[in-house]
């Protein structure tokens, strides 16, 4: 049987990656909508999207590891 905790972890791993990925396309889409005439909004709201997932996960992590650590 599997360890719940372990399958937690990767998926928590799983969903930082799903947000940078999704951040990516969007901004990698963006980019190619401007270079045919699209709206320069675009590749902003990738990079903004892909800038916010990043911050999101980092500061998750930092928190967790935070809390992992045993405080007397």
């Amino acid at each position: 049987m599997a360890n719940p905790s372990k399958a937690a972890g990767r998926m928590d791993v799983l969903r930082d990656l799903m947000g940078l990925t999704v951040g990516a396309l969007l901004m990698a889409v963006g980019i190619k909508m401007h270079h045919d005439g699209g709206s320069i909004a675009w590749p902003i709201a990738g990079t903004a999207a892909l800038s916010l997932n990043g911050i999101w996960a980092v500061r998750r992590r930092q928190g967790r590891r935070g809390r992992d650590i045993g405080r007397p």
